[in-house]
């Protein structure tokens, strides 16, 4: 019996020095955690970005997943004429651009450029619904009335 005892102390000696490195690994699990749930690997207030310029604003996620749709919305009061809005087709290699509402009237190749022109009937609001198809940083140039945007925008998993 006795020898048991002195064992478990010995043990009890490591385990009070390991304490510190497993209180250090839950905290830091915790910060996974709490990140997650805030959006700092997409999908939350801490990755979606609202941009506003006179009468647009813009809405996007900055960090996006892999193969989970997200969307870019336009919205403002200067797209009720008719309105065109041009992106760089390099955005299209690891972002598949699935549906654009209200439809375009029609969309045309302009050089490196894709330009989605919009009727004068048609809704403010214009929403594109993208879904991610590569991985890594993706610039999106996106130009509307005159007015540009850059958007960076990360991908991971």
């Amino acid at each position: 019996m006795r020898k048991d005892t002195l064992a478990l102390e010995k043990d009890l000696a490591i385990e009070k020095n390991e304490w510190p490195i497993l209180r250090a690994g839950w905290v830091f699990m915790g910060l996974i955690v709490i990140g997650g749930a805030m959006g700092l690997f997409g999908g939350g207030f801490l990755s979606h970005t609202l941009v506003k310029h006179r009468d647009i604003s813009i809405g996007y996620d900055q960090i996006l997943r892999y193969s989970l749709n997200s969307e870019i919305t336009i919205e403002g009061n200067k797209l009720s004429k008719d309105s065109s809005i041009l992106i760089n087709s390099d955005y299209t290699k690891k972002i598949k651009i699935e549906e654009v509402i209200p439809e375009p009237e029609s969309v045309k190749l302009e050089g490196q450029k894709i330009r989605y022109k919009f009727h004068s009937r048609r809704s403010d609001n214009i929403i594109l619904y993208i879904k991610p198809i590569g991985r890594g940083e993706q610039r999106l140039t996106l130009e509307l009335d005159g007015f540009k945007l850059d958007i960076n925008q990360y991908i991971f998993f």
